[in-house]
């Protein structure tokens, strides 16, 4: 109980759980483990989320939330999601540079992007395989990004020339949203309403 603030967090291993607030201030390095109960972890406006974990890593039913900037440069290993919930705030930034993959184990998770999404470096396929709701921006800068795991968009998404959306599960698209650039777009699977 009580203020859980620090500046630095390491999470390499074991589990962060419980049902407290954890607000990283400066720095949170997410290498492997997992986020569990049903509290939140917070990267304050300023901070920075670096995930590289390798090996994998998970989040079971807690809260990600991000008002700063959030790096996912892993290489091999991809983010599990037992339920739970990634928040992009209005603001922030949630910078993919792989070709991962965030997969549902369980539950019903979900990501809800109010900031902007963005996917570049790596020129293979970053897979978001939960629901995906988008009220802010989506930049695919290179290689593909598959939004799977169905959801909304009543934001915006960029697809460049080179660069490819695929999308898949139940997806609505509001009338305020929109999908343009001269890349490809592809339905892979499910219904998807426009």
């Amino acid at each position: 109980t009580g203020l859980v603030s620090p500046t630095l967090v390491n999470l390499s291993n074991g589990a962060l759980g419980g049902s407290n607030l954890v607000t990283v201030g400066n720095t949170m390095n997410w290498t492997g483990g997992t986020m569990s109960g049903s509290g939140r972890t917070i990267i304050s406006p300023g901070a920075t989320l670096s995930i590289a974990n390798p090996g994998g890593s998970a989040i079971s039913t807690r809260t990600l939330e991000n008002a700063g900037t959030v790096l996912w440069t892993s290489t091999g290993g991809g983010i599990t999601m037992n339920g739970g919930v990634i928040t992009n705030r209005a603001g922030a930034l949630f910078h993919v540079q792989n070709a991962a993959s965030l997969a549902i184990n369980s539950g019903s998770p979900r990501f809800d992007n109010a900031g902007t999404f963005r996917k570049s470096v790596n020129t293979g396929t970053t897979t978001v395989g939960v629901s995906f709701n988008n009220f802010g921006t989506v930049e695919i800068q290179t290689g593909t990004l598959s939004l799977s795991g169905g959801g909304t968009n009543s934001g915006s998404i960029d697809v460049p020339a080179g660069t490819a959306l695929t999308l898949g599960g139940t997806l609505t698209g509001g009338s305020s949203s929109s999908i343009s650039g001269a890349g490809q777009f592809t339905v892979i699977s499910g219904t998807v309403t426009l």
